[in-house]
């Protein structure tokens, strides 16, 4: 990759059930998307795309370089074709690699063997064409993807997956992803002009990243990244983005943002996620219970992560959520909503008008239900 031209060459996991949106978000930043599958997302462009994708990006897990694609069937031919490419144009030879490898109907089925013989003839490229050095930061991930004989190797740009923000150190039970919290917020029509409650709020993660949309914080401001350790990471570039996404932050919000829950303990963990997420100015955390809630002010936005399975126990799950739907059409009239479900049969046990969508979070299916009270 020594310029941006031709494009860079791409792909983006996103929270499985979220490609739609993130693929749209992607759009926004200025890729150009391809190919939508379960969890991902492939997309192309240049230099300035890929650094926005992960400055602004709030839906993905994940972006990777498409560096070749090749066959390969037999590990000499897999440590030749690897050691072709141009891997001084993307890394230093002080640069060492993590190899992880998957393959499907190939004849090379053995993981640990492709990732050594890949990881041997980027070191023998770069050991051939680098200027040499030493450096302490850890290895780059490069993922060698085999399926029917062609192998696809990546590079990572990421680092630390992008849902991870830095702000949850305490968390409570069941914690919502912040990348599906983001998904969940655009499924229910939320934006900064609306009011939000989140009166379940467990790790507070529902109004932390709407509040940072709200404050236009970039979500990846304050963190590094894998690309900035790339030989051909464009400083200024990246500086110019940043410098302009902080131009653009708020200090106030357009509407409340709200959130409760009746564990006290719990509140306190999304006070302190808050104040990390830069955000506790602005929201408003307190203690209470969902049923006796009456809603203050214009309709907005209800998001709801009740609480399942073992955490109150199966006996009572059903009623509970039966009694959320009660409550929600006897006091939010002109509201819209989502909630989080683990099953669809809880899902039609709140009885509300909806759409459904379905998540993959943590392992687990989730329904997620959105909809306007009448």
């Amino acid at each position: 990759m020594p310029t941006s031209t031709p494009p860079l060459t791409c792909y983006a996991t996103c929270p499985p059930g979220a490609e739609r949106l993130a693929a749209a978000e992607l759009a926004r930043l200025g890729a150009r998307t391809g190919v939508r599958e379960r969890g991902g997302i492939a997309f192309t462009g240049d230099r300035a795309t890929l650094y926005r994708a992960h400055l602004h990006g709030r839906l993905l897990h994940r972006v990777v370089a498409r560096v070749a694609t090749f066959r390969a069937g037999a590990l000499p031919e897999l440590f030749r074709r690897t050691g072709r490419l141009p891997w001084e144009g993307w890394l230093t030879a002080a640069t060492t690699v993590e190899v992880r490898a998957t393959s499907h109907r190939s004849r090379l089925y053995h993981t640990g063997a492709i990732a050594e013989r890949v990881a041997k003839a980027v070191a023998a490229r770069l050991a051939a064409t680098g200027d040499g050095g030493t450096t302490d930061s850890p290895p780059l991930l490069l993922f060698a993807r085999l399926e029917e004989n062609r192998c696809t190797l990546s590079l990572d740009a990421s680092g630390e997956l992008l849902h991870r923000r830095g702000y949850r150190l305490a968390t409570a039970k069941a914690p919502v992803r912040e990348s599906l919290a983001c998904a969940v917020l655009d499924l229910a029509g939320w934006r900064p002009e609306l009011p939000l409650l989140d009166p379940m709020c467990g790790a507070g993660t529902f109004a932390i990243e709407a509040a940072r949309r709200a404050l236009a914080i970039a979500p990846g401001a304050d963190r590094p990244f894998a690309f900035q350790r790339w030989r051909t990471f464009n400083a200024p570039l990246w500086e110019r983005l940043v410098a302009k996404a902080a131009s653009l932050r708020r200090t106030t919000l357009p509407a409340p943002i709200r959130a409760s829950d009746r564990d006290g303990s719990v509140v306190a963990a999304a006070r302190a996620n808050a104040e990390r997420g830069g955000v506790a100015a602005v929201v408003e955390l307190r203690e209470g219970d969902l049923f006796d809630l009456t809603p203050e002010g214009p309709p907005g936005v209800i998001v709801l992560n009740p609480p399942y399975g073992r955490r109150i126990g199966d006996a009572d799950i059903a009623d509970l959520y039966r009694r959320i739907g009660a409550h929600l059409r006897d006091r939010f009239v002109g509201w819209r909503y989502a909630i989080l479900c683990p099953t669809t049969t809880l899902a039609d046990a709140t009885g509300l008008p909806r759409k459904r969508h379905r998540f993959t979070h943590g392992g687990r299916q989730v329904v997620v239900v959105t909809g306007r009270l009448a």
